[in-house]
Formats: C-alpha cells, structure tokens, sequence
C-alpha cells in the first residue's frame, strides 16, 4: 500500500487564523504527509515482528472536571487531555483562545501529567482551551483535541445595609445591619464582621441570620462592619459586602448644682436644684430622681431645670440626680452626678427642775434651769407657761434659769423654754413641758402592815409610810405607843426611808405604830399618820422521826427524815438543820427533799449527827419553834454474814443438805440472798430441788450441779442496801455413780453377719448402791431395766444400723445417767472394684497387663481370689501370670488369655466375703489395627478417650474413627476424646488405620461404649410426713443414688413451687422448725455434679390448722351461738307475753285498726330486740 503524505507538525491554537492556513488550528483533522516525517520509515523498521503502513495520528480528548458548565471564581477547575491508545509516553501541550504558544504554569495555575489545574478560578480565566500530546525527540505530535470553552462568572456580592441610616449615633441607642446576596441564589446562612481597634477582622460568633441587631451599650461598639453569606449548593458562598462604619459617641452628661452651696440642712430651711446639659444642646426638659437606702424613685412634680425644696424635714435627706430629654437627636443625657442633701433636725431645749418631785406645797421654793443640746453656743431664752387659759409667754427673763418663791397655787402648770441665736442654726425646738402641780395645807401619811394580821413570834413584820401624791424627797419618821416617842431602832427593829421592818418579831413588839414625813433643807412636815397596832403570838412546835427506826444504820443505806408541826395549821414547807453547820440542809448527790421528808438515799459517816427541822407557811404563823434533836448514827462499812453447812461433810448425789447465814447484831429487817461459783453472779432462786427461805437455803435432792462454793449475803430497805458477803462454804456433790460408759465390739462398724457386744460400764462411789440397765437405740427402748451390763446381737443386719446408748439408774433414788450415744452401723457385704493397668482392655499379643481388685472401705484385712469367664474355682498362679497382694499380673498377654475376669475379697477365720466385682472383658488381639476404650460402662459426665493402635511394625499416616458406620473424625491422631459424656455418646466405635504413605489400611473390631446415667434415681422424703401441723417441725431429704465410686461433690437445691428456698453443697437436708400455712406447697428436689443434673418427682407438703386453732375458732363460733339461742329465747317470750306472734320480715293479722297498730309496735320492738341480740355476738 502507498504510504500517505504528511506536512510537516507546527504549534496550533484554538482558533483559526486565515492569515496563516498552512499551520494547523485548533478543531482541523488534516492528515501529514510523509515528507514532514523523515524518520517514519526508520521507526517503522525498528518493530519487532508485524509490520503495518502508517494510520492516522491518534485522537486527543480534552475534558473539564468538575464537569460544571459555570465556574464560580475562587473555586479548583481541572482540564484532562487524553490520547487515543494509552497514556504512556505521551506528554502534553495547552493552548488558551487563538495563542500559539503553550500555556505555562504560573501561580495558581498548575500542569501535572495529563490535568491542567487552575486552583482558585478568576474571571481571566475564562475562554476556549484545547490539547494535544508530544512524545519522542523528533516530536511525534497527536491530532489537536476539540476545544473546550470555561466559562468564569463572579461570586455574587453581599449588600451590607443599616436601619436607621446615620451613622453618628450615641450610647443606648440600637442600630439593625441587613445583609442581602445579589441575584437568583437562595438558601443563604450569613457571617458577620468587625474591625476591631488593633486593625484585626474578628467573626462575630453569636449572629447568623440576616439581620444583626446591636444594643449600643458603650464606645467599644463603633467600627467597621462586612458581611458575608454561604450556602450548601453552588454558589458556596458570596463575595464580602462593602463595609460600613458605625461611630459610637456618649450621651452629653447633665450636671447638677444646689443653692445654697452647703449640704448639710436644719429642719425649716429651703434649697434649690439646679440642673444643666454639656455641649450646647437645647430644648431640654428634665427629669428628677431622689435616691434612699431603699430604693431610686422619679420626682414627677417638675420637669424643669430647678427644683426647689422649701421648709425641709428629714424626710428629704438622700441623694438626688438630673437628666434631660429632648425631641432630637441624642434624646437624652446621661444622668448627672449625685447631690447628697443630710437634714438634720434642729438642737433641742432641755428644761429641768430643782426639785425631784413635781408635786409642790404653797410655801416650797422651785428653779427651772433650761440648756441646748450640742455644740452651739451663744443663746438667749424664752420662756413659757401653759395653762386652761392657753400657752403665754413669761416676758420677765430671757435668762437660763427662773426661780418661783415662795410658791402658789397660781403657779400651778406646764412650763417650757426655748433658744435663739444670731447663726446657723437659729433657733432650737421647744423644750418638753415640765408640769408644776402646787397644792394647798399639809398631806397626811398613810401607813400599812405587811403582813396583815396576827403575828407568830420570830416573823418579820414591815410597816409601809406612802405620802398622797407621791414620795419625791420626803424622809420618814417613826413613832410606838405614843406620837411623841420614836419607835426603836435595834438589831431586830429599824425603820429604813418609807418602811420600818421588825426582822424577828417578838412579845415586846407588840404595840401601836405611827408615822409621819418632812423634806427640804428647811423642812416641810407632812400630818400623822393613822395608827396600826401589832400583836405578836407564839409559835407552834415541830416532831422529827427516823423511817426506818433502825438504831443502826451503815453507809449507804436510804433513811428518811420526817418532820410534822402539831396544832392545826396546814401548808407547812419544811427546813431542816444538822448540829454544827450555820445553814439549812439542803438537797446534795446522795440526799433529796420532798415535802415534809428528807431523805439520804446512800447514808455515810458524815450523815452521822443531831437533826433538827422547822416548818415553814404562807399564812400566820408562818414558821413553828425547831423539833427536839435526833441523833443518827451511821456505822462504817457493811456488817458480814456467818454462813454454816448442816451436815458437814462429803455429800453425794440424792443427799439433803442446808445453808444457813446470820447477820451479827440482829436481824431487823434483812432478807437473806444465796450465791453460787460467784459472788457477782444472779443470786440463787428456788428450784424443784433447792429452796432459799429466811435465813436458811436447803438443797433437797443434790446433783452434781450443786457442787460449788456459796456465799450468802443480806440486804435491807426499799431501796435495798446489801451486807457484806459471807465467807465461802464449798460443797462437793461426789458422783453416787459415774456416767455409765458404751462400748461396741468388735467394732462400731460391721458386716452383714457378724456378732455385735453392746458393754455398759459405771463406776459405784457409794457402798451398796445396786444399779439397773436398760439400752437405748433412735431414742426407742430396745431392752426393759435389768442387771446386765451387756446387750447382743448375734447376727447383725441392715436393720441395727442405728444410735445406741444404756441407761443406769440407782435403785430407790430415782437418779439415773445415760451415756452418750454410740452409733453402730451395719454395712451391706461391700462392693469390689475391678481396674486395669494400662487402662484400656483391648491389647496386643505379647504385651504386659495388670488387673488390680479393691474391696469399699479401703483393703486392710482383705486377701483376693480371682475368677476367669464362668469358672468357679479361682485363677492361679503361673510362670506368665502372678498375683500379689490386690493384683493379678499376665506379663505376656496370649489369645488364650482373652476372656471375662473377676475378683471377691475374703477375711476372718470363718471366711467373711465381699461381693464379686462386675466382670471385665479382655481382648487380646494379633490384627494390625486395635481400638482401645476404657472399661465399660463409662459414667455422665467423666471424659471418655478412645486410642486407635496400630502394630508396632506400622507407622500410620492418618486415623480415621467411626461411630455406627459413620465417619465422625479423620486426622493423624490417635485419639478420639469426649469431655463429658451422655447417652447420646452410646454406640458401636471402630477406627480405621492407614500407613506406608496411606498405600495400606486396616480397621479395628467394632467396641460398643455404653454410659451409665451418675444418679441412676433421685428422692425427696419428709420427715414426719408430707401431712403436718402448723408448728411443727419438718424436715425434708434430699436423697441421690450416685452409679461412681467414689462418691462425687453434690450440690442440692431444694424448690418449692418453682421457687428455689436452699441451694447447697453442704447438707441435702432442709429443715423448718415451725411450719406454717405458707410453708404449704409443691417441693421438688434437684442434684447436680460434673455437669449433670436430675430432679426429684413433686412430693406436695400439705400444713393443717392445729388442734389449738381449732379449738380457738370453735369456741368462739360456740359461743357465738349460744348467744344468738338466748337473746331468740328471750325474743319470743316477750312476744307471747304480748299476745303476738313476732316473725322476722312478717306481721300478725289483727281485725281492727287499732289491733294492726298494736301489733306492728311489738313487731318494730321485737325486730329491735333480734337486732340487738345479733350485734352482742
């Protein structure tokens, strides 16, 4: 084929330039020739093997990703140019609109392999793009590609603007920015911005909605502000809005003057405030604020610039503050510093009089003196005098001081003063009035008697002098049988300003008593008084007695003090008084005092001493003459007991024997207390045996528990006090006998058939005590009383398995011992158990194998015998097979030692023989391949092993088991092994043996593996039985037949209607002390061990009401009816009695009106009575 001519490659651009047709553009497919590719033939002879004629230069093909038909500026646009046929080798040339030469990379604006990148997209970039590929020195260029045209459109701006629009604005006030995106997008969220004052742009993070409203709180706001939108599609986000500038100025502040200048004001006077605004704003009005500890409040009576306070009172203390508003902008000021005005009241004049006293007498002399409180100086006074007529003023002085002598009744009434001075403050307030009251002659003394009435001797009597009108500066004098002689002043007599008081009255003091008063320096003398007469009488006389009237007491006893006055005078209070101390007795630690008693309830030595008391009343006379002495006498310490044994002597069990025990120095009033093994031990009480009464305690019939030593010791008194402790008297009960001892021979554990001895043996202490035996088994009598000391069983069964003791008891005593119980347990002939050793009965020829025979109970005592398949004579010894102890040995197994072998145990003289092992089945085999298993059956739950052996003269390759024809394991090991087994494990085994590479096999013989369930039954029993009474006790066993020797761990758990109530391995035993109904129910019990479990059949426990229920409840129901029967008795004989028959629910038929009414009031009676009767049940 004529190869095709090519022209000569050039760069191309996007666009066609008809000025220059002969270079290729952008979108021509114009083949070359070949003149433009000298080196083609060469080319085409260095492939290999096939050889074509030239094609057509390769397709280029220009993509966009992302494939968008609009860029948004800002964002990553990727241009990919690919050749027909594959990558490789090819590099490539970009072109942009109608330019020749090759697009570069600049910033931004990457080339990598195939892709073109422009990573942040501007509007320049826009236009057509084409590619094509290079490759080889002598450039082999591709076909151009078709152009692509990138169309970039700007983001869309943000437009920032604000409500309202100025943007001078002030403190407090609230401006709103919007933020709005151009053109048709939707579904913007917006971020805002703000300058802040280091020049930074910080986001604002609380604002996301497209209105930003602020709260100018301070000058912190002003700056500038942007906004900018985001969405989740294309368009992403906006371009920032133009910012605006927000300037934030504070309000002008009001100022705040007072005048007068000075802040601290006086009651009355007047001050203005004067308010006004910086900067030059007018139009103000304003507002007034008065501030409290309280509270802030508007003044809203003014809104003008001053605001005037005319005649203040305290109440206008407190800080005051302006502020102005106006129509225009800024609308307000800031409020203005605080003025704080303090109103203080004005000082006060204060009036005093010379005299104390406001009543006067014509004739007495007054000065009124007047003075201001505080620091002020400089006053002239004025005074006032205020009477019915009205307040005048005294125009006769302006001097401090106004003096009346000698004094009228036309003087009489209220005076006050008040100061005046040329400065600040300039007047004080007006005094208090001080009232003069003037009254005309002289006033006449009262004088009382307290108390009034008869008075005892010793009682002291006041005598009161009272003035009318008051007692200011009147002195007292005091006058006795006469007016002309002044009462006596002694140490049992005085008179003390407006009272004379005789302390201690006595006979002599009796009498008629006046007084009269005088004051001033020259004094001014009241009348007499009218007379009081005093009569003093004598006084009643006090008894002290002693309770309890011991003539000896000891420390710590309780004694009472009682003291009664004779005559009939009642409501005595009671004083007591011991020789040698100045004051009363009072209450103290171990003494009280209740009325008319005193009581030491723990007396010691210092109570010890001559008593006195004295009563004490309200009335007259109100205390009696001291009681006589009485002397108590309180001993130290505490008197001892003498404590005597009757008889002396050694004591034995049955004896009599009596303690007696005397206090030394009498017996008034002691109670004798008995101790044993202790003196701090509950003293002894009476028992059926012993008795303590009075001063003897006696032991009637002596134990062994009554050995000890005794002490005896005395008490007396409510309160008891308590003796000393006697001296120890020891008594030693001696056995009569000793405890009688059980003995089982030949041993507490037999065999079916063997002969048991039960012994008895008890020591005799006492000559000629006989002694009678009877035994005892499970608590039941198992022999009458008798003289024997032993008991047999000549052939022993299950059945004497059981508890044993004997009992011995002296005849004539009635005292008897039993010893402790002995058990005897009778065993069944005991099992024997046939092991091997290896383990496994299936063997070859020629190996050893040991049979090993144990007998239950371990093998002392026991030689063996051994059987083969049915013989009955036993195995003997050969060269090859021996037997030793517990084992029978075949060192070189034979076919014709194959067979079933068991073993038996043997001991005693008249042989005694276990029974006979289960049988065990030995293979012995000469095939190549052998399955082994342990001895049969296997027990749930055990692990099981089965061996596949090869003859040693095979080395197998693979081992493959079977269970009942089907192939349960195949791998190299010889052993098939199960953890726990169950029934479900039952069945025919074989293993399949391959050696030599697996070129030969051999199968073992089929073994049958049986298992045995490990609780072959479980049982539930009661105990007494299922059927009980409410208290009785209950116990129920849980009983499991276990099939492996020896005896695993169980856990029991015992259920009772689903509900578990034990759960142990302790004990199968559940026990209730005292039943109840609620212990009624379904129990069952379940045993668990090595994985197995098994329940129990339901055994249903039924709790019956007990007899003492019962007979509780039919009582009452007895009871309950016999009154129903009496009150229906008495029911119809009052109706017979009426002439009526009284029916429940009917009535009797009368023919007249007035025999219906009658009977129908005796049945409502009689329907009464019945109802009555009923509620009484």
């Amino acid at each position: 084929m004529p190869q095709q001519q090519r022209t000569p490659s050039r760069p191309i651009s996007c666009q066609r330039n008809p000025q220059r047709e002969r270079i290729p553009r952008c979108g021509s497919n114009k083949s070359l020739t070949n003149k433009s590719r000298p080196n083609l033939k060469g080319l085409l002879a260095t492939t290999p093997t096939h050889v074509t004629s030239p094609t057509e230069l390769p397709q280029t093909t220009l993509t966009l990703e992302p494939p968008f038909p609009e860029i948004f500026t800002g964002e990553t646009v990727t241009l990919r140019c690919g050749v027909e046929g594959g990558s490789a080798g090819w590099k490539y040339l970009w072109y942009k609109d109608s330019e020749d030469t090759p697009v570069l990379q600049t910033a931004g604006r990457s080339i990598t392999g195939d892709s073109y990148t422009i990573t942040a997209a501007a509007v320049s970039d826009q236009g057509q793009y084409c590619c094509r590929g290079q490759r080889g020195d002598q450039p082999l260029y591709s076909q151009r590609s078709d152009p692509v045209k990138l169309n970039i459109t700007e983001l869309p701006k943000a437009v920032l603007t604000s409500s309202p629009q100025w943007r001078n604005l002030y403190t407090g006030e609230t401006v709103t920015l919007s933020c709005e995106v151009e053109g048709r997008f939707t579904g913007w969220r917006y971020l805002w911005y703000k300058k802040s004052e280091g020049g930074t742009v910080q986001q604002i993070g609380d604002a996301i909605d497209e209105r930003y409203t602020i709260r100018l709180a301070d000058q912190s706001y002003s700056g500038q502000y942007w906004c900018e939108a985001q969405r989740g599609d294309r368009p992403r986000s906006s371009q920032r809005s133009d910012p605006v500038t927000l300037t934030v100025s504070e309000l002008p502040k009001a100022v705040l003057n007072s005048s007068p200048q000075w802040r601290n004001l006086y009651t009355g006077e007047t001050v203005t405030l004067s308010c006004g605004v910086e900067r030059g704003f007018t139009d103000w009005e304003y507002l007034w604020y008065k501030s409290s500890q309280r509270d802030t409040r508007q003044i809203r009576d003014t809104t003008g610039a001053s605001y005037t306070l005319s005649s203040v009172t305290q109440s206008h203390s407190g800080e005051y503050q302006c502020e102005a508003q106006r129509g225009d902008r800024p609308r307000s000021s800031q409020r203005s510093d605080p003025v704080t005005l303090t109103v203080s009241e004005l000082p006060k004049a204060v009036l005093t009089s010379s005299l104390q006293w406001g009543e006067l007498y014509t004739g007495e002399t007054v000065t009124l003196s007047c003075g201001v409180e505080g620091r002020f100086t400089g006053w002239r006074y004025l005074w006032y005098k205020s009477s019915q007529g009205g307040t005048v003023k005294i125009r006769d002085t302006t001097g401090a001081r106004y003096t009346l002598s000698p004094v009228t009744q036309s003087h009489s009434g209220q005076y006050q003063c008040e100061a005046q001075r040329g400065d600040q403050p300039r007047s004080s307030q007006r005094s208090n009035p001080v009232t003069l009251a003037v009254s005309a002659g002289r006033p006449k003394p009262v004088l009382t008697q307290e108390p009034a009435g008869e008075i005892s001797e010793g009682y002291t009597v006041t005598l009161s002098c009272v003035v009318e009108g008051g007692s200011d500066g009147w002195r007292y004098l005091w006058y006795k049988d006469s007016q002309r002689t002044s009462a006596p002043q002694t140490d049992s007599s005085s008179g003390t300003g407006a009272g004379y008081t005789i302390s201690a009255a006595a006979l002599s003091h009796s009498g008629e008593y006046w007084c009269g008063a005088e004051r001033g320096s020259k004094p001014f003398n009241s009348q007499y008084s009218n007379a009081v007469k005093i009569q003093v009488s004598k006084r009643p006389q006090a008894v002290l007695t002693q309770e309890p009237a011991w003539t000896q007491i000891y420390e710590s006893e309780r004694v009472t003090l009682r003291c009664q006055v004779q005559g009939g005078y009642t409501d005595w209070r009671f004083t007591w008084y011991k020789a040698g101390r100045n004051a009363p007795v009072t209450q103290y630690y171990y003494s009280s005092i209740d009325g008319d008693s005193y009581t030491i309830s723990s007396a010691a030595q210092y109570h010890s001493g001559e008593y006195t008391c004295q009563g004490v009343r309200t009335g007259n006379p109100s205390y009696s003459k001291t009681s006589d002495a009485l002397t108590m006498r309180v001993s130290a310490g505490r008197p001892k007991p003498v404590l005597t044994q009757e008889p002396a002597g050694e004591i034995f069990e049955g004896d009599t024997v009596t303690l007696s025990c005397v206090v030394e120095g009498g017996s008034d009033g002691w109670r004798y207390l008995w101790y044993k093994g202790s003196q701090h031990s509950t003293p002894v009480y009476q028992t059926d045996s012993s008795s303590g009464t009075g001063a003897g305690y006696t032991i009637s019939a002596a134990a062994l528990s009554h050995s000890g030593e005794y002490w005896c010791r005395a008490e007396r008194g409510s309160k008891p006090f308590y003796s000393e402790y006697s001296k120890g008297v020891k008594i030693q009960v001696s056995k009569l006998f000793s405890t009688p001892t059980l003995t089982v021979r030949p041993d507490a554990s037999v065999w079916e058939g063997e002969a048991v001895t039960l012994q008895c043996g008890a020591h005799i202490n006492k000559q000629g005590t006989q002694l009678q035996y009877r035994y005892i088994k499970d608590n039941g009598d198992l022999s009458g009383a008798g003289s024997q000391a032993q008991h047999s069983i000549p052939v022993a069964g299950l059945r004497d398995t059981g508890s044993y003791q004997c009992e011995v008891e002296a005849a004539g005593t009635g005292l008897n011992k039993r010893s402790y119980s002995v058990s005897l347990t009778v065993k069944e002939l005991p099992q024997t158990t046939l092991t091997l050793k290896p383990s496994l009965p299936e063997i070859f020829t020629g190996e050893k194998v040991t049979l090993r025979c144990g007998v239950e109970g371990g093998s002392a005592g026991w030689k063996y015998l051994w059987y083969k398949d049915s013989e009955d004579t036993t195995v003997l010894q050969t060269a090859d097979r021996s037997i030793t102890g517990d084992s029978y040995t075949i060192t070189a197994a034979a076919v014709s030692d194959q067979g079933q072998y068991c073993c038996r145990g043997q001991r005693g003289d008249q042989p005694l023989y276990s029974q006979r092992s289960d049988p065990v089945k030995l293979k012995i085999t000469d095939e190549d391949v052998i399955l082994q298993t342990p001895l049969q059956p296997a027990i749930e739950g055990d692990s099981l092993t089965l061996r596949c052996r090869v003859h040693t003269n095979y080395t197998f390759t693979r081992i493959v088991f079977f269970k009942d024809n089907e192939e349960i394991q195949s791998q190299n090991n010889t052993e098939l092994s199960m953890d726990r087994v169950s029934k479900s494990d039952e069945g025919s085994y074989k293993c399949r043996a391959m050696w030599n590479s697996s070129t030969y096999s051999g199968d073992s013989a089929e073994v049958r593996v049986s298992v045995r369930e490990l609780f072959s039954r479980v049982t539930l029993t009661a105990s007494p039985g299922a059927t009980v009474k409410e208290g009785e006790a209950l116990n129920l066993t849980c009983e499991a037949a276990v099939n492996k020797p020896p005896r695993p761990e169980l856990h029991y758990t015992i259920v009772r209607d689903g509900e578990p109530v034990t759960n142990s391995t302790d004990s199968a035993l559940y026990s209730i002390a005292s039943t109840e109904k609620s212990h009624t129910g379904s129990y069952t019990c379940a045993v668990e061990s090595q994985g197995v479990k098994k329940s129990s059949q339901e055994l249903h426990i039924e709790v019956q009401t007990s007899w003492h229920s019962a007979v509780a409840i039919g009582y009452r129901v007895s009871f309950t009816l016999i009154h129903f029967i009496v009150f229906t008795l008495l029911l119809l004989q009052y109706c017979r009695i009426q002439g009526s028959l009284c029916i429940a629910g009917g009535t009797s038929r009368k023919t007249s009106d007035q025999d219906q009414e009658q009977s129908a009031e005796r049945i409502e009676l009689c329907s009464r009575v019945q109802h009555t009767g009923v509620e009484l049940q």
